[in-house]
């Protein structure tokens, strides 16, 4: 069943854990340094009457939750490796991408709806559930280091080139309610303190990135109330946040390449409803190219460069199939990166991690 591209839930789990899933201040200006684009569409969409949860993408997956045990078949993960979680069976899998196969799966997670890899090959991930972030030392079968922020419950997640960890809170409550705005904090490399929060930004913040020159970013919705597309950046991760006027429809990931150009998700994009891969230069507020995911209405949360920037994965949320293309050139056309499993795919990374 297709939800509104705005308002759809973001689990459909057990009663008890109804939950959730996916205008700041500051000078429209953007640094003259920059890597920059920005956002403000508004967009009238009717909120579904599900008290409680908080949409996080536009399908809400409904097989059973389940909670499994982890396991992985080598001591040493190689470039080729993708993880990708998901938040109907509470896993994340691990797969090895040239050799198109299953290669291990990190169970026992709680909804993980952010993937993000440093350049050590620790990967981190999204617990939403249990309003924390775990870390998982490769082989990636022992027990995590928490970082804990009781209170939020966070989606996606970026490792930048200096280890800072930056982590996008969709919005704030206990016990599964999804009741107030969220915010982005920060965590400092080494992992060492409390979080720290980021003044302004979007209410309802889905993605968190950072381009090569230490600008923060952030895509969201307005607030918890307004639904409004918004995306921009704290200049040098500090200060007040600076609102860029790219058009979107529905927030999705994003991420930097190499040469400064921002790769932007926007999960409702395409005429179809499908999601679209917007690619912009620096500086760009207009896309040079796009990419459409499929024509089949498939749900793209998020998007993963891969090895030497030269492939894009997306994995499907609605369909459970991760599919891969060239990049920039897109050769290869669409080609699906594994077997069709069940589930939902909400989030990805890849190894080595990727740096703009």
């Amino acid at each position: 069943m297709r939800f509104n591209a705005r308002w759809g839930s973001l689990v459909g789990m057990a009663a008890s854990f109804a939950l959730l899933a996916g205008c700041a201040g500051g000078s429209s200006q953007v640094p003259v340094s920059g890597d920059q684009p920005s956002t403000q569409q508004s967009v009238t969409h009717q909120a579904q009457s599900m008290p409680g949860i908080s949409p996080y993408y536009k399908h809400a997956p409904s097989a059973p939750i389940r909670h499994l045990g982890s396991w992985f078949t080598t001591n040493h993960p190689s470039t080729n490796t993708v993880f990708i979680s998901d938040v109907t069976n509470n896993v994340v899998d691990i797969f090895d991408y040239q050799q198109h196969r299953q290669i291990g799966q990190i169970g026992n997670v709680n909804i993980p709806e952010g993937l993000a890899t440093d350049s050590a090959g620790y990967l981190y991930e999204s617990d939403t559930l249990s309003q924390d972030v775990q870390v998982f030392a490769p082989p990636y079968t022992g027990k995590p280091q928490v970082l804990e922020d009781q209170g939020e419950y966070p989606v996606g997640l970026h490792v930048d080139a200096s280890g800072n960890v930056w982590v996008a809170n969709i919005c704030s409550g206990f016990g599964g309610a999804c009741i107030n705005n969220g915010n982005v904090v920060w965590y400092k490399a080494g992992l060492k303190g409390a979080a720290k929060a980021l003044s302004g930004g979007p209410g309802r913040p889905y993605f968190v990135t950072t381009d090569r020159h230490g600008n923060v970013w952030a895509d969201g919705q307005v607030s918890e109330f307004d639904p409004t597309p918004m995306i921009g950046y704290w200049p040098g991760g500090t200060g007040s946040f600076v609102t860029v006027p790219i058009s979107f429809v529905f927030p999705g990931g994003m991420q930097f390449d190499a040469n400064g150009n921002l790769l932007l998700d926007d999960q409702a994009g395409a005429s179809n409803g499908a999601s679209v891969i917007y690619i912009y230069g620096p500086g760009q507020t207009t896309p040079k190219s796009t990419y459409t995911i499929q024509t089949n209405g498939e749900d793209v949360v998020t998007f993963a460069l891969g090895v030497g920037q030269k492939r894009v994965f997306a994995p499907g949320a609605l369909f459970g199939v991760c599919t891969l293309w060239t990049y920039p050139d897109d050769k290869m056309g669409v080609n699906t990166l594994v077997p069709k499993v069940l589930g939902s795919q909400a989030a990805i990374a890849t190894l080595p991690a990727p740096s703009p």
